[in-house]
């Protein structure tokens, strides 16, 4: 069951995440029709029983987040500007190459 075309993603918190774990093993279903039920991919879902299997609630939190929450909003900012910068290096060294 996927999404509608044009719909937006849902971007589940940690706590959430686990909640629906905790169903899950309490339902005795199989973890596809759980996810199925629960609109969530089930390959997602098999990817949070995963993480949680290994490293417990810890293992819930986002993880593309490569900024630390410590810095302020104009680090941020120049911290990212910094990666943009680095990576536009990257790609015309790769162009240059594959000439």
């Amino acid at each position: 069951m996927a999404r509608p075309k044009g719909g937006k993603n849902t971007r589940r918190t940690p706590e959430e995440k686990l909640q629906l774990i905790q169903e899950y093993y309490a339902s005795g279903v199989g973890y596809k029709t759980f996810a199925r039920e629960h609109g969530i991919a089930h390959s997602l879902f098999c990817t949070w029983l995963k993480k949680y299997n290994e490293e417990g609630a810890s293992g819930l939190q986002h993880s593309r987040r490569t900024i630390p929450a410590s810095l302020s909003r104009d680090e941020e900012i120049l911290q990212l500007k910094l990666i943009i910068a680095e990576q536009q290096i990257e790609i015309s060294k790769l162009k240059k190459s594959a000439v």
